[in-house]
């Protein structure tokens, strides 16, 4: 019912009701109702149920902080928070959490990296980002869609409500162009008829 402090080993699993912090292995878990910190390593998942994860983090299969996570991230499936994700994070299928702080740091994943809130930093998706406002260098195989985009876009399909900045792909479509869209072709609503649509590049300040 307590706190485990300082070097923690668990054959199958380590669970404490009042949080890890220290070295903490768990052959197959590392599990705490609060906050888990330090070196965190669980062999399927490492699971933090009401508290913050932070620190160097691995989880088999998973990583999910209810209250946020935040350091040296892995994951062979995927990193879930209910609230941030910060630092470098590094995972097989999906980087996702819910509205709050967003998603901010070095964002690796070869599937989705999705949040409501923003993505802000140096992010690769294999498949989709997905977000309301992307800050930085941000780029996806298949597609970046967000309402507010600053900075650099590269994906396959890019798609944004306003963006400021340069947005590289097959297609750019965009609401509210603040920038340059190269691609094969480019639509920005806020540019007059003749430039609406256009191949190679198109422009707007």
């Amino acid at each position: 019912h307590g706190a485990a402090i300082g070097m923690n080993f668990g054959g199958l699993a380590t669970v404490a009701n009042g949080g890890i912090a220290g070295m903490n292995i768990g052959g197959l878990a590392l599990v705490s109702e609060k906050y888990i910190r330090g070196i965190n390593f669980g062999g399927l998942a490492c699971v933090s149920s009401a508290g913050k994860m932070q620190g160097i983090n691995f989880g088999g299969l998973a990583l999910v902080g209810n209250d946020g996570i935040s350091g040296i991230n892995f994951s062979s499936l995927a990193i879930v928070s209910n609230k941030y994700i910060r630092g470098i994070s590094l995972s097989g299928l999906a980087i996702v959490s819910g509205k709050e702080n967003g998603i901010s740091g070095i964002n690796f994943t070869a599937g989705v990296i999705e949040n409501t809130s923003f993505i802000r930093g140096i992010s690769f998706a294999g498949y989709k980002l997905k977000t309301n406002s992307m800050y930085g260098i941000n780029s996806s195989v298949v597609m970046s869609i967000a309402e507010n985009m600053r900075g650099i876009s590269i994906s396959s399909y890019n798609q944004y409500t306003n963006q400021y900045g340069i947005s590289i792909g097959l297609l750019n479509f965009t609401d509210n162009l603040k920038g340059i869209q190269i691609g094969i072709l480019n639509f920005a609503r806020n540019n007059s008829p003749l430039f609406k649509i256009l191949p190679i590049v198109n422009f707007h300040f």
